[in-house]
């Protein structure tokens, strides 16, 4: 009776650690966004081509929901949707038409997942000797 109880309380233990196993490899790929721009100093009218790069895993994803926000002076001035280059490269060609500091950031949304990244953006009116 005693190795019967020691035996089933063994594989008892195995069965648990199997499907931890199991469990485990099962995991949610990482949904991972870079943000790049062709430039990070400009001037004003001048075109600025940002672009998103998104995977899940080792996915490249060109159905996610994608949007850059545009942010000037703390304020956002507002979410604009990109368009998608190519297999996980989504794009944007912005110009400013005021001189400051600027950030934009990316908001990524794929499979529950939500991922952000920024960027910041110098914009001078183009004369020698401006103060930044």
């Amino acid at each position: 009776m005693r190795t019967t109880l020691i035996l089933f309380i063994s594989l008892l233990l195995a069965g648990c650690s199997q499907s931890s196993i199991a469990h485990r490899s099962v995991e949610t790929p990482a949904l991972k966004v870079s943000l790049s721009s062709d430039t990070t100093n400009l001037t004003i009218n001048s075109t600025a081509s940002l672009t998103a790069s998104v995977t899940y895993g080792a996915e490249k994803i060109d159905d996610a929901h994608v949007q850059f926000e545009i942010i000037e002076n703390g304020t956002s001035l507002g979410m604009v949707s990109p368009k998608v280059l190519e297999e996980g490269k989504y794009g944007l060609d912005t110009k400013f038409l005021e001189s400051g500091e600027k950030q934009v950031i990316v908001h990524v949304d794929y499979k529950e997942q939500h991922e952000m990244k920024g960027i910041f953006l110098s914009v001078t009116n183009g004369e020698e000797g401006e103060a930044s």
